[in-house]
């Protein structure tokens, strides 16, 4: 019920959005990024749903179907995984589809490895953050987080290959923390930091104000990868780009071990 209108102008009758968001915007006194890049995590945080498992032939078809919607990026696995996710990432890799290739480690040296030996385009490095992943599952302590990102920092740099950097559990987990994390990373020379909801427990306020903060420290591009336990996944997206995040997670039809980030057919 009204008139069909972008957000970008009062006259563009193309979609039907609310005239109102332009003006939000502009109240806002920011910029939204004039590019989105989604990435695409089906292959890899998508078999981690309970009874998921996709064949060498299975990820290849995914991959080339979502080249053909438009999808930026794919996240094409966990390289460290399995011989069998090493091969199925290489044959993506190998397809040549369009899309930037990009494949998930550890702060472990024989990750990395595993990681960089598919051609990925680009590595996505993370680490838990928080104390209860801190205490609960790393037992480890700050500064022992600090030092293993010291050493992965300088193995990634000697294979020379880009990489991007994520606080797994990052909406539970101390700013001062992170941020001296997110500073070693782009003076390391990562490509972009991000952050991870991982329990889908952030409201899409406190997804703004993380991108906020973490904008206000660095220059480099920043994602957003959130999970919709409680159906926040889409407003947390849209809370972030607005304070300037310029790369979006998502998932096919809410595969994921708990719930999917941004659903596809959301965006």
């Amino acid at each position: 019920m009204g008139v069909r209108r972008t957000a970008r102008t009062s006259k563009d009758r193309r979609f039907a959005t609310s005239p109102y968001n332009l003006e939000a915007e502009k109240a806002q006194a920011r910029k939204m990024p004039k590019k989105i890049i989604v990435y695409d995590t089906t292959l890899r945080d998508g078999e981690q749903m309970v009874g998921v498992r996709f064949t060498r032939d299975q990820k290849l078809e995914i991959a080339r179907r979502l080249a053909k919607i438009g999808v930026h990026q794919i996240e094409a696995g966990f390289a460290a995984v399995s011989d069998e996710e090493r091969s199925s990432i290489k044959a993506i890799v190998d397809e040549k589809l369009g899309p930037k290739i990009l494949v998930l480690s550890r702060l472990v040296k024989e990750d990395i490895d595993a990681a960089v030996d598919t051609g990925a385009d680009m590595v996505m490095l993370f680490i838990a953050t928080s104390e209860l992943h801190l205490k609960h599952k790393l037992n480890m302590t700050q500064e022992q987080v600090k030092g293993k990102l010291a050493q992965s920092l300088d193995h990634i740099k000697e294979r020379g290959v880009k990489f991007s950097f994520t606080p797994e559990d990052a909406t539970r987990s101390d700013w001062g923390f992170m941020e001296g994390l997110f500073k070693m990373a782009e003076k390391a020379g990562a490509s972009r930091i991000g952050i991870a909801d991982t329990t889908g427990s952030a409201t899409p306020e406190a997804v703004g104000l993380l991108v906020r903060k973490i904008k206000g420290i660095s220059k480099l591009p920043v994602s957003v990868h959130l999970h919709n336990d409680f159906g926040l996944a889409l407003a947390g997206a849209l809370a972030g780009i607005r304070e300037g995040a310029t790369h979006i997670n998502s998932s096919v039809a809410m595969r994921r071990e708990v719930q999917d980030g941004l659903m596809k057919r959301q965006w």
